[in-house]
């Protein structure tokens, strides 16, 4: 998961990153990612969060 992160971002970037083992994990994986000083047009300030979902069908379920 971290070579696909350093393949992705800026070749001036910074990057620091470890691993740990879990054997109660059976042979998965789980990845966390943390950016920081993200420079981007796609990161706005004064964006509204969304509005929160419903976690009821809309409709009854078919059998």
């Amino acid at each position: 998961a971290g070579e696909i992160v350093i393949e992705r971002i800026s070749p001036n970037a910074r990057v620091s990153w470890g691993a740990r083992v879990n054997s109660t994990m059976q042979g998965s994986m789980r990845a966390t990612v943390v950016l920081t000083g993200v420079e981007s047009p796609f990161l706005v300030e004064g964006l509204k969060p969304f509005a929160a979902l419903s976690r009821e069908p809309e409709g009854k379920l078919k059998r």
